[in-house]
């Protein structure tokens, strides 16, 4: 029809013409998605290279003979990552090469430190005194009860050199089942409620040197364990 309308000269009608031109607008734009179609494939699959760990302490306070740190990361962190990242706050944290008396570490979530939390559920399944059906301890305060099991645990014994663990302080602590944490290796049908996340802040004390000997930047000296 369009062949013998061109040769007579005769004009197509209005809405021929405008189907028509439908068709080829159509045309193209499904011509322009199919070619496009394998980049885009290729765009969404391509693979983005893992983000830098990155582990962060910064000094908070100084005063009065306390040293505040805070300690931030972009991933979990792990137990030797979270050491050498305190090894090297000190001892250029000290202000003209005065050692406070107690330094205290702001450690941000539990969770964000995996091995630490998996020790606190770990030792609340131990302990006599968590009750493993309701989520609770017996006796103490939950935060209580959690920051006195990571002190005892011994977790965090020889973490930060040349210092003694005083007492960890747990605020805001968050319970879960155990089988949530293939690590504990409970039963299937274990129906066992632990502690796995808090606000930690840890307290320490300076090591004293030896009597007649002047004190020295910070060493490795594991610390003793508190009784309760």
């Amino acid at each position: 029809m369009a062949c013998i309308a061109h040769r007579t000269g005769a004009k197509m009608p209005a809405n021929v013409v405008k189907r028509t031109q439908r068709r080829a607008r159509l045309a193209r734009t499904l011509l322009t998605a199919t070619c496009l179609l394998p980049l885009w494939g290729i765009a969404q699959t391509k693979p983005r290279p893992p983000a830098e760990c990155r582990v962060q302490t910064s000094v908070a306070d100084q005063s009065a003979g306390i040293l505040s740190v805070r300690v931030r990361a972009n991933c979990p962190v792990s137990r030797e990552q979270l050491k050498a990242a305190l090894r090297e706050l000190a001892p250029s944290a000290f202000a003209a090469d005065a050692r406070p008396a107690e330094l205290r570490v702001d450690l941000g979530r539990l969770v964000e430190h995996p091995w630490l939390s998996t020790a606190l559920a770990r030792a609340a399944l131990a302990s006599r005194e968590w009750d493993k059906a309701r989520g609770r301890p017996r006796q103490r305060n939950v935060n209580q009860f959690s920051g006195t099991l990571l002190r005892l645990g011994g977790a965090l014994d020889g973490l930060v050199p040349g210092w003694t663990l005083k007492a960890v302080s747990a605020e805001k602590v968050l319970v879960q089942s155990a089988r949530a944490m293939p690590e504990l290796g409970v039963a299937p049908g274990d129906k066992a409620l632990v502690p796995y996340d808090a606000q930690l802040v840890l307290h320490y004390a300076a090591v004293a040197a030896p009597a007649g000997q002047a004190p020295t930047s910070p060493s490795v000296v594991p610390p003793a364990r508190l009784e309760e």
